[in-house]
């Protein structure tokens, strides 16, 4: 969805996003958020968490290099 366009220009915004908990805590949920509104209703709150961290481990690679 549109939604997700928002992960790269959230993560430019953030200082060494990659080095802080807190600023990937941030992402992740974010990424959550984004899940619970874009995914159907058949997901569970374990199914959501667990495409969370795929998605985030997909982030991190994809993007850890505006930290």
């Amino acid at each position: 969805g549109v939604q997700t366009c928002a992960l790269p220009i959230s993560i430019s915004r953030m200082d060494h996003w990659t080095d802080k908990d807190e600023t990937t805590a941030e992402i992740q949920n974010l990424i959550r958020d984004i899940l619970w509104r874009e995914l159907p209703e058949s997901y569970d709150e374990r199914q959501i968490e667990v495409c969370r961290g795929e998605v985030f481990e997909y982030v991190y690679t994809r993007f850890g290099y505006m930290a």
